[in-house]
Parts: C-alpha cells; sequence; structure tokens
C-alpha cells in the first residue's frame, strides 16, 4: 500500500465533502470512510468520520451513591452500558473507532479535520490520541465554510495542531463533569434523606446560575406591586385627520395633580401649536451575525428556540451553505472575499433582484460593515454563495433567509428616518407628539426591520396653530411586573453574565426544560422544585448558583486556550471550589424537602395526624384535573371528610408544630426568598375568623 495521510472529519457530511474537495474521484468504502489515491495536491488521503464524541468522560465507578468522586475516565463509547439513548448506538460508534484504528495503522501522517473550535479540537485529539497516532505528525486543518476552495486552501496551509486548545477542551469537560456528578449526587442524596423515593436531582455549573436567572424573574413577577400612574392624553383634529397628543410629564404619579391638569384641559376647545423640530438620523446597518444574535433573530422572527436554530445552521454548514456558524465574530475578513460571495449569490433566482439593486447602488459600502466583537477561530456567519441542491427543511430555508439578507444589509448604505417633534399648550399645560418618516430605506430594502410608519398622514401643522379638540382622556394605569425570560433575553442575559460559551448556552436552556426545571407558559416559568432548589442552595452553598463561580472557570480556559495558565492550577482551584460545595451540602442534615411538596412520582406529603378521627394522616395533594391544592383525611374514603383549601401558590413546609386553637399542624410557606411565618393549616381555624 502507498503512503497516505488520514483525514479525521468530525462528521459523516464534512467526510463526504472533505473526500469530494480533495479529489473528484476518490472512492467510497464502508463506515463513511473515503479513499483519495491521487488528491489535488498529488498527494494519498484516506478521510475518515468520527461521530462526534467517541470517547466520553465518565466516572470510574459508576455507583451513583458513591461520591464524592474526584477520579474522572474517558472512555470508549462501546460499552452499551455507557451510552445513553438508544440500544444500537454503541455499535455506531464502535465500527468508527475500529476502522479509524485500522487505517491509522498504516498512516504516515494525520490531519485533523474536525470543526475547528474547541469542542471540534478535543474530538480530534481525543481520537487520534487514543488510537496512538504519533503526536509529531498529527496537523491542523483549518476552514470556516466545507466549499471545494476553502478546503484545499486549508489542505495547502496545513498547521502543527495547538496542544493547549485541546488541553483546555478536555479540562472543561472534566471540570464541568466533577461539578455536576458530585453536586447531583449530593442533591439526590439530600432529597432522598426521608427514605422515600424521589426523582434524581441533577445540577451543573451553568444549569445553577441559569435557574437562579429564570427563577429570580419570577420572584420578582410574583412579589410585584402594582404602582398606579396617570396617562393624560387628547385627542385633536387638524383639517378632518385626527391624532393623539400626549401630556408631556406623563405618567403622573398622582392623582390630584393629573385631576387637575385633566380638569383644566377640559375647559379648553383648542391644542396651540407652541413649537416644532425636524431633524433626520441615520441608522447604520445591522452588525453581521454571531451565533448568539443568529439564535435571538431567529426567535423573534421565526418562533426557533436556540437549539432548533443552532441545529438547523449546522445543516446548513454541512450543505455548504454558510460558514461555520459557532463563532462569537461580527467581523468578515477579506479574505472571504465578500464582493466575490455577492456576485455568485446573484445566480440564486431568490435573490438576484436584490443584489443587482445593491451592485448598482452608487451609496452601498465597498466593504462590509463590521462590529466590535471579534473570533480568533471564525469570521462572522455568512453565505457561502453556493446554491442550495435539493429541498431544505422550513426552519433551514428560513434560517438561510436571514442570513442572506443579513450579509447583504452590512453592504448597504444608511437608513434616513426623519422625525418631527410637535409641542402644544392645552390651558396652560404642554402637550406633545412625534412621529418618523423614513426618506430613505437604504438597508432596510434588504433585511427587514420593524420601524414604525408615518401615523400622521398628510398633517402639515405651523407654529401657532390652534388645533379643535375632540376628545380628553385620563387612564390609570398600573406598573407591570418584568416578563419572564423567553428564549432570546435568557440566551441573551447568559451572554451578558459570560456564563457557558456559544456552543453550550442553547443546549442548556433545552436540558433545563428537558429536566422539568423549566415549563414554556408565556415565557420560561420556573417549577416549583426550581424555587425550592435555588431557595436551599442560596441559603446553604450560594456558589452553586451564582454566576461569579463559572465566569472564573470561563476565564481561566481562555488562558488555557492561548497557552496563557497551565493544567495543574486550574484543576486544583476547581477542585477546592467543588470539595468546599460538597462539604457544605453533605453536612446538612435535612435539605427540607421530605417534608416539601415537591411532587415526585406521585408522592404526597404527610403532614401529621388528623385532629378528627384520630387514625389516618392529613395529606396535602395537587388535584390532577384542576391543579389546585388541598389537604384532607387519608381516611376520606373510609368516612373521615376532613379538608381544607392550600394557597395555590408557593412551597409549604410543616412547622413541626401544632395549632393552639384547633389542633391542626401548622406550616410555612415559602414563595422565592420569602418565608412566611408559620400559620394554621386549616383554612377554616376560629383563629383566623378571628383574625
Amino acid at each position: 500500500m502507498q503512503e497516505f495521510t488520514l483525514v479525521l472529519a468530525e462528521k459523516p457530511d464534512a467526510a463526504r465533502r472533505i473526500a469530494s474537495a480533495l479529489g473528484s474521484k476518490g472512492v467510497p468504502l464502508r463506515n463513511q470512510t473515503y479513499e483519495i489515491p491521487v488528491a489535488f495536491d498529488g498527494k494519498s488521503y484516506f478521510v475518515c468520520s468520527a461521530s462526534g464524541h467517541l470517547f466520553q468522560i465518565e466516572d470510574p465507578i459508576p455507583e451513583r451513591a458513591v461520591f464524592p468522586a474526584y477520579d474522572v475516565d474517558w472512555f470508549e463509547k462501546t460499552n452499551p452500558a455507557r451510552v445513553r439513548g438508544r440500544k444500537d448506538r454503541y455499535q455506531i460508534f464502535q465500527r468508527r473507532i475500529m476502522n479509524i484504528s485500522k487505517f491509522a495503522s498504516n498512516a504516515v501522517d494525520f490531519v485533523n479535520a474536525c470543526d475547528y473550535d474547541i469542542e471540534g479540537e478535543t474530538i480530534g485529539a481525543n481520537i487520534l490520541q487514543f488510537i496512538h497516532a504519533n503526536p509529531d505528525r498529527i496537523l491542523r486543518a483549518k476552514f470556516s465554510t466545507l466549499t471545494d476552495d476553502e478546503i484545499r486552501r486549508a489542505f495547502l496551509n496545513l498547521e502543527v495542531a495547538k496542544v493547549s486548545l485541546a488541553t483546555a477542551g478536555r479540562i472543561r469537560h472534566e471540570i464541568d463533569f466533577l461539578w455536576g456528578i458530585n453536586l447531583s449526587r449530593a442533591l439526590t442524596s439530600l432529597a432522598n434523606g426521608s427514605g422515600e423515593q424521589f426523582a434524581n436531582v441533577t445540577i451543573g455549573r451553568v444549569q445553577g446560575p441559569t435557574i437562579a436567572f429564570i427563577v429570580d424573574r419570577e420572584i420578582e413577577g410574583r412579589t410585584h406591586v402594582p404602582i398606579p400612574s396617570w396617562d393624560l392624553r387628547c385627542i385633536v383634529n387638524n383639517n378632518g385627520v385626527s391624532f393623539e397628543v400626549r401630556y408631556k410629564h406623563s405618567p403622573v404619579r398622582t392623582l390630584p395633580e393629573a385631576e387637575k391638569i385633566y380638569s383644566e384641559a377640559l375647559k379648553a376647545k383648542f391644542a396651540v401649536v407652541t413649537s416644532l423640530q425636524n431633524y433626520t438620523i441615520k441608522l447604520p446597518p445591522r452588525y453581521p451575525f454571531d451565533l448568539g444574535e443568529l439564535q435571538k433573530q431567529a426567535f423573534y422572527n421565526y418562533g426557533m428556540s436556540p437549539i432548533r436554530a443552532l441545529t438547523a445552521a449546522e445543516k446548513l454548514y454541512l450543505k455548504a451553505l454558510i460558514s461555520y456558524p459557532r463563532t462569537d465574530s461580527q467581523k468578515l475578513p477579506p479574505a472571504i472575499q465578500p464582493e466575490r460571495i455577492l456576485h455568485k449569490l446573484d445566480d440564486n433566482q431568490v435573490y438576484s433582484q436584490l443584489i443587482r439593486m445593491l451592485l448598482a447602488d452608487p451609496r452601498r459600502r465597498k466593504y462590509p460593515l463590521q462590529g466590535s466583537r471579534d473570533d480568533p477561530a471564525h469570521p462572522a456567519i455568512y453565505p457561502t454563495g453556493q446554491i442550495p441542491k435539493g429541498a431544505l427543511t422550513d426552519d433551514e430555508r428560513n434560517l438561510y433567509d436571514l442570513i442572506v439578507r443579513r450579509f447583504l444589509n452590512v453592504f448597504a448604505s444608511d437608513a434616513i428616518i426623519e422625525r418631527t417633534q410637535a409641542l402644544f399648550e392645552i390651558s396652560s399645560n404642554e402637550f406633545e407628539t412625534e412621529w418618523q418618516t423614513v426618506i430613505e430605506q437604504g438597508w432596510m430594502m434588504y433585511y427587514p426591520f420593524k420601524i414604525s410608519a408615518n401615523p400622521l398622514p398628510g398633517v402639515k401643522l405651523e407654529k401657532g396653530d390652534k388645533i379643535p379638540i375632540e376628545k380628553m382622556s385620563n387612564e390609570t394605569k398600573f406598573s407591570r411586573a418584568p416578563p419572564r425570560y423567553n428564549d432570546a433575553t435568557l440566551l441573551a442575559k447568559m451572554e451578558y453574565e459570560d456564563i457557558g460559551t456559544k456552543s453550550t448556552r442553547a443546549d442548556t436552556i433545552s436540558t433545563l426544560i428537558e429536566r422539568k426545571y423549566v415549563r414554556k407558559s408565556k415565557g420560561l416559568a420556573p417549577e416549583e422544585n426550581s424555587l425550592l432548589l435555588v431557595h436551599q442552595l442560596r441559603e446553604n452553598c450560594p456558589e452553586i448558583v451564582s454566576p461569579e463561580m463559572t465566569k472564573s472557570l470561563e476565564e481561566m480556559i481562555e488562558l488555557l486556550q492561548i497557552g496563557k495558565e497551565s493544567e495543574a492550577p486550574v484543576i486544583a482551584v476547581q477542585l477546592s471550589t467543588i470539595r468546599a460545595a460538597v462539604r457544605k451540602l453533605m453536612n446538612l442534615q435535612n435539605f427540607g424537602w421530605e417534608r416539601n411538596l415537591v411532587y415526585k412520582k406521585n408522592k404526597d406529603l404527610s403532614l401529621g395526624t388528623c385532629p378528627k378521627c384520630k387514625t389516618g394522616s392529613l395529606v396535602a395533594i395537587r388535584s390532577y384535573k384542576t391543579k389546585k391544592r388541598f389537604i384532607r383525611c387519608s381516611n376520606y374514603n373510609s368516612g373521615c371528610k376532613t379538608s381544607s383549601p392550600l394557597p395555590p401558590r408557593g412551597l409549604i413546609r410543616t412547622a413541626n408544630n401544632l395549632c393552639n386553637v384547633c389542633g391542626w399542624p401548622n406550616i410555612v410557606l415559602i414563595i422565592g426568598r420569602r418565608v412566611a411565618s408559620q400559620k394554621c393549616s386549616n383554612f377554616f381555624c376560629e383563629s383566623k375568623v378571628s383574625g
């Protein structure tokens, strides 16, 4: 067999495209492997596909009851007991590992052609290490699109693989695993303290702060006290055109002041124009897409969750239609030849009219507008210019359209908006209105952007004009609670707090929903167990739900990536933090869950002996039909009809004492961080009636 280079791709579609770019006469073999006897550069290649991570990190001791656990190992995904998901998944991993190992034994050189980011570096480095590839013969192919030109350019400019990048990836996996396994096992042990069977309690380094964000916003909403204010508005009519003006200092904070202004305005017949100001503003185009902005816009425009948007983007990348999506960059460097991409997109009938209009515009930008954020590995997300072959799914088509239009927008001229502000005097009180007109659409022709249209068509005002008044109103309004996070705003919060990575934030949100910590209900609403979890952790181990801890690790990982930090100190600091957190949890005698309304596996909460029949127990129950909570005796079906309603919201725990008036158990109500004073669980207790 002639000498050849083994190329490792991350996924089957990527392997196929790399093989096609290296040599059009490549021979497909079994197990997603391709032989290229003579490539474009005269060399011989075998291109093998992984299937994402073929090696996963595990605790050498699989028993969940054993913790703390500070030892970790990387295992082949070839053991059915260690592979989550379909039963036959391990066979795929086994075939891939055996196939790569077979070709590696005869290869002269190796090329890691997995996705060029910390995750792809880790996948490729792990596989090549475990199949015993010669580390001195491993090179790195760097490309941001799967087009033939860029793949060939990458193979003509192979680089020595950066050990620091793979090390940083491994360390992140190991630290995240140790955080998750130790804290989850400790919390599960505490939850099972009563001997009752609860569902496993899971938590992670990024999950903890993210749950806390959602819970804190929920608490703000539940505890919000509406504050009244008064909004004074007036309908005026100018030559048959009615429009609204508003009291300049609205909202008014006190009722007497609002009533005074309102009564004065009712006496007036005209609104006198006292001032007119016209000015124009320029709105520059939107920056090129980074992953976070793409996910947010996909949610606002098409209702896609972040994980759906990322999945669609990865499929478009593997079809060579867009550049690598996992990027933080807002820059499009000259190396990608953006002008050339514009001309290639002109061949696509869907966009040809827009592109020709853009190319013919004398005011268009010669160079694309750049944002401030950069990513050393990849540029901003952009279309490659290739025409889609075959049908796209709805998500893929919508996302591709968004990316193409955003790309066109960065070359377009500024939008020009004219704003008019008018002041009016009504009984010595100032009222105002403002409207705007789009003078030049600029980039908005290519990337649709919602902007209010001119609400006053045909209105022409002059200073001193007296406009007849049609109607006056004084509306009472109340301040609103902050809305729950949605997928886009939570993603923005995670970015702002710098927790997680561009690759993991969407997965974190999806995981919280899958594990029943969060549900979608007019946004992202925490389940009752999340409220309790955050409350208890803040009381006993606040670092688990603090963003500071996870931010500090991300900073260390970034230093590891660029070689300014070594492995040992990072592990030492993180292990010390994990040990301290586990120690705090293990020292707790009771986490409080066995006596709370944590509805797991249809278990109900026992509050104590029934004060009437003396043989049954008072049990707190949630109705599966009405979702209402109430107490009733366990002997209810045998004749004891003792019952009482419970508060509709909050977590309930027993106070371990009885009411002095009726003998029912006392309870404590918890809503977020607020702990109410203990009260009798009997809604009909005479102490409540008299109070």
